[in-house]
C-alpha cells in the first residue's frame, strides 16, 4: 500500500500559515499592505496582549464587494493577478492570495467592509478556516478586520511567541517602516488603549521622521529625490551625528515595499565611508523605484527578499546618488547639540532677518563622482564593524572619484647626512608648502590655537573649532589615494637603508602585498630570514619613525586577511594617512594653519577624517550669548 496521501485542506492551510504568519507582526504587515493596495489614506491598528488575543485594523479604502468577502479567504484567491505572466509586472503589495487564508486558518477572523457604492456592508466570521457566519450590516465605507485568539489551534506555534511587549514592539516596527514609505497615508497605532504612534499623512517624509524618531534626528537628516539611469531613488539620509552602533536605522524599500538586500546594504555603507565613525552605521531610508520587470518580489514567503535582474546597476545607483547627496551637504556638527528645543525656533526667526554667511568650508564647488564601471562586481557582504576587534572599511578603492584635487606636499625633510643614519624626524620650518592652485577668497578670520591641537576661526556669526590632526589626516588620505590611482610614486631614498626584524611568517604576507607597498612609495626586500631592508619610503612619512609606520602597516594587512583587495588598500591608506598627519600638541604657525585650511577647502569631504570623526565643530554667536545669559 502506498504511503503518499493528499493532505486535507485544514492541514495544508496551517502549513501555509507557518510560512506567512510567524507572529502578530506578520499579520500587521499583510493586512496593512492590503489596506494600502485598497488605496486607503487612513489606517488605524489597535492591539491587545501584543496582538495575540486581539488585533484590529481599520481603513478607509475601497472596501470589499459583498460577493468577494467569503471567497477572499480561500487559498490563492486574489484580485491582483490573473495568470503567470502577471508575475512579471507586479504593482501591488499582495498578489498571491495567501494572507487572509493563512491568518484565518490559525485564528478567529471578523471581516466587515463596505464599498462607497453600496448602501450597506457585510460581516463574515471565519474560525480555523471555516465559515461561521455572514450577515449584512450598516458600516462606514472601508474595511475593518479583527483577528482574535491567534494560534489557538496550533499550540506548538503559540509557545514560540515572546512576551506581549516584545510582540507589540515588532508590530510598531512594521508600522513605522510602512509609514516612512507611505507619508501620504495617516497611520495610527494603539496599544492597550494608548496611542503609541500617529502620522499626519500630509505627504512630507520629514514629518514622518519627526513623528517616529523625534526632533533630534529629524533636524539631522536631509531628503533626496533623484534619478539614476531610469531608476528613481528618494528618501532621507542622516548625518554622522545620528549614526548608530547597529543597522537598525538602515531601512530600504523597492517600489515602496520594505525589503532586505545585501547589495543595497553594501552600497549604502560604502557611500557613507569616512562620513560616519568607524564601528557606526548610518541612518538611511532609501526607496528605489524601478519597473516591475527588473525585480522579482516572489522569492520569499514574506516578500522581504527580492532579486534584481541587474545587481550592478542597483549598486551603482544607490552608491552614486547617496554619495553625491552627502557630499553636497554641510556636515560640520554644532558645538553644543543640546541647544535645540527651546532655541531652534528663535534661531530660525533670526536667520530670516539676517543673511548668514556661508560655511567657511562651503566656499568651493563640490566635485561630482564619476560613474562606477558598468562591469563593476560589488560584494554582497555588508561592510563596517562586525565586532570590536575586526575593522572592515565600507567602501572600495575602485569606487573613489578620479577628480580628487592634488594637494601640496606636507612634510619637507631636511637633507640627510650619514651621521644621522636615518631620515630626520624633525619637521622643516614650514610644515605645509603653499598651494599653487587658485583658492577661493577666504571669508574667515584666524583666531588662534587651543591646547596646541584645536584651530579656532571665526566666520560671520559662527566660530569653528578644527582638530588639526583629523583635518590633516583627511588631507593626507586624499593625497595618498590620488597618488596611488595616478601611479605617481613620490618616494624618499634612504641614504642608509632601514633594517627591520620581522617574524618568520610575516614575509609571505609582505611578499603577497609587495605591489601595494611599491605603489605607495616603499622599496623593500628580504634581508636574511627574519629581516626586511627598506631602501625608500613614501615622502609623506619621512618625518615619522619608519619602523613604527612599517610595523603598523604590516599589522593592518594581518587584520585584513581574507577581505577584498580594494578594502585592504583602503585600510592601508587610512593607517599611512594617520601616521603622516600632524599630531595633537604639535605647534603650528599661522602660515601652516592657513595652508592646512586651504587644503581642507579643496577636498570633496572636508568634514570628517578617514575614520569618520569630525574634523570641525561649530557654534553660533547667538548660542554663545545664550550660554552667558546675555540674551533670552
Amino acid at each position: 500500500m502506498g504511503k503518499i496521501v493528499i493532505l486535507d485542506e485544514l492541514t495544508s492551510n496551517q502549513i501555509a500559515a507557518g510560512e506567512v504568519v510567524e507572529r502578530p507582526a506578520s499579520i500587521a504587515k499583510e493586512l496593512i499592505e492590503n489596506s494600502l493596495d485598497a488605496k486607503a489614506t487612513s489606517i488605524t491598528v489597535e492591539i491587545k496582549n501584543g496582538g495575540i488575543s486581539y488585533f484590529k485594523i481599520t481603513d478607509n479604502g475601497v472596501g470589499f464587494a459583498k460577493d468577494d468577502m467569503v471567497i477572499a479567504f480561500e487559498r490563492h484567491a486574489t484580485s491582483k493577478i490573473r495568470s503567470a505572466e502577471d508575475l512579471n509586472a507586479i504593482n501591488s503589495f499582495g498578489f498571491r492570495g495567501e494572507a487572509l487564508a493563512s491568518i484565518a486558518s490559525v485564528a478567529t477572523v471578523e471581516l466587515t467592509s463596505r464599498t462607497k457604492d453600496d448602501d450597506t456592508g457585510k460581516k463574515v466570521v471565519i474560525k480555523g478556516g471555516q465559515l461561521i457566519s455572514e450577515e449584512e450590516v450598516g458600516v462606514q465605507a472601508g474595511t475593518t478586520l479583527i483577528v482574535k485568539e491567534l494560534f489557538y489551534n496550533t499550540p506548538a506555534r503559540y509557545k514560540f511567541l515572546k512576551k506581549d511587549s516584545t510582540e507589540a514592539g515588532y508590530i510598531e516596527d512594521i508600522i513605522q517602516k510602512l509609514a516612512l514609505t507611505n507619508p501620504h497615508v495617516s497611520f495610527k497605532y494603539i496599544n492597550e488603549g494608548k496611542v503609541i504612534l500617529q502620522t499626519s499623512g500630509d505627504g512630507n517624509i520629514l514629518n514622518c521622521v519627526y513623528n517616529i524618531f523625534g526632533k533630534t534626528i529629524a533636524k539631522s537628516v536631509v531628503t533626496f529625490d533623484t534619478t539614476f539611469e531610469n531608476i528613481r531613488l528618494n528618501g532621507v539620509l542622516g548625518l554622522g551625528d545620528v549614526a548608530r552602533g547597529n543597522r537598525t536605522h538602515e531601512i530600504f524599500f523597492v517600489n515602496s515595499r520594505y525589503i532586505k538586500n545585501k547589495t543595497i546594504t553594501s552600497a549604502v555603507e560604502n557611500a557613507y565611508q569616512t562620513i560616519v565613525p568607524i564601528g557606526k552605521f548610518p541612518f538611511a531610508i532609501v526607496n528605489i523605484e524601478l519597473t516591475p520587470n527588473l525585480v522579482d518580489v516572489n522569492v520569499h514567503p514574506t516578500k522581504t527578499e527580492v532579486r534584481f535582474s541587474d545587481e550592478n546597476l542597483i549598486y551603482r545607483a544607490v552608491y552614486h546618488v547617496l554619495r553625491e547627496t552627502l557630499l553636497k551637504k554641510d556636515l560640520v556638527p554644532t558645538l553644543d547639540p543640546e541647544v535645540t528645543d527651546e532655541v531652534n525656533e528663535e534661531i530660525e526667526e533670526l536667520e530670516k532677518k539676517v543673511e548668514q554667511p556661508k560655511s567657511f568650508l562651503a566656499g568651493y564647488e563640490k566635485k561630482s563622482f564619476v560613474d562606477l564601471p558598468k562591469d563593476f562586481k560589488p560584494s554582497t557582504k555588508p561592510y563596517g564593524y562586525s565586532g570590536t576587534k575586526q575593522f572592515t572599511p565600507s567602501y572600495t578603492f575602485k569606487e573613489r572619484t578620479e577628480t580628487i584635487t592634488p594637494q601640496a606636499s606636507s612634510f619637507v625633510p631636511k637633507p640627510i647626512t650619514v651621521s644621522e643614519n636615518k631620515v630626520v624626524k624633525e619637521r622643516n620650518e614650514t610644515l605645509f608648502t603653499p598651494e599653487t592652485q587658485t583658492m577661493p577668497e577666504k571669508n574667515y578670520k584666524f583666531i588662534g590655537i587651543l591646547f596646541s591641537t584645536y584651530i579656532i576661526i571665526q566666520q560671520g556669526e559662527e566660530f569653528y573649532i578644527i582638530d588639526q590632526h583629523a583635518a590633516h589626516e583627511r588631507v593626507m588620505y586624499e593625497k595618498i589615494l590620488k597618488k596611488i590611482k595616478s601611479g605617481v610614486k613620490n618616494k624618499q631614498i634612504l641614504l642608509i637603508p632601514e633594517i627591520i626584524e620581522i617574524k618568520n611568517n610575516e614575509w609571505p604576507l609582505i611578499e603577497a602585498n609587495m605591489e601595494l607597498f611599491n605603489n605607495t612609495g616603499f622599496e623593500l626586500e628580504q634581508f636574511g630570514g627574519n629581516s626586511v631592508k627598506i631602501s625608500a619610503v613614501p615622502s609623506e612619512i619621512t618625518g615619522s619613525s619608519i619602523k613604527d609606520v612599517f610595523m603598523e602597516l604590516l599589522d593592518s594587512l594581518q587584520k585584513e586577511s581574507g577581505v577584498r583587495e580594494e578594502e585592504k588598500i583602503e585600510y592601508f591608506i587610512f593607517t599611512m594617512a594617520c601616521k603622516a598627519a600632524v599630531k595633537a600638541n604639535m605647534n603650528l604657525d599661522p602660515l601652516e594653519v592657513e595652508s592646512l585650511l586651504d587644503q581642507m577647502m579643496s577636498l570633496e569631504n572636508p568634514f570628517t577624517c578617514p575614520h569618520g570623526r569630525p574634523t570641525a565643530i561649530k557654534m553660533t554667536k547667538y548660542e554663545l550669548e545664550k550660554k552667558f545669559h546675555r540674551i533670552k
